[in-house]
């Protein structure tokens, strides 16, 4: 009689826990909607100057917007810049701080003609943005 309840009981057992893991959470962790985001942030990439030469300055912005306002408090901005010719596998990452209205920038010099890509990593409100944009540092 013992082994014949216990046979019975455990199927009994194991369908109820089942039905209780399906009344859990089903929240998406990634619906921004119900924490207030509701769109995603927007970035701008842009290059100065568009017309780039060995040993100038270049000038690189992100412009970080949410709902057409400034994001200053980004949790991080990154930009990342390397050759797009397969020549080296060598990229620069350089960490950079809110520089007021929503603008993140870098600035440094190329010792090197050749083709370039610049990608931004922007990580705000819980999303993460990377746009890149590719030009050439001419002799």
């Amino acid at each position: 009689m013992k082994i014949c309840l216990q046979k019975s009981l455990l199927p009994a057992l194991c369908a109820f826990i089942l039905l209780l893991g399906g009344c859990g959470n089903n929240q998406d962790p990634y619906d921004y909607a119900s924490v207030g985001v509701t769109e995603a942030i927007l970035v701008e990439l842009t290059v100065i100057p568009g017309e780039v030469k060995v040993g100038e300055n270049i000038r690189f912005e992100a412009k970080v917007t949410y709902q057409d306002q400034p994001v200053d408090d980004a949790k991080e901005v990154m930009f990342e810049l390397g050759r797009t010719d397969g020549s080296t596998d060598e990229h620069i990452m350089e960490t950079v701080s809110s520089s007021g209205e929503g603008l993140y920038v870098w600035e440094t010099s190329l010792d090197e003609a050749g083709e370039y890509e610049v990608t931004s990593h922007v990580t705000a409100l819980d999303q993460h943005s990377m746009p890149s944009e590719t030009f050439i540092v001419n002799e």
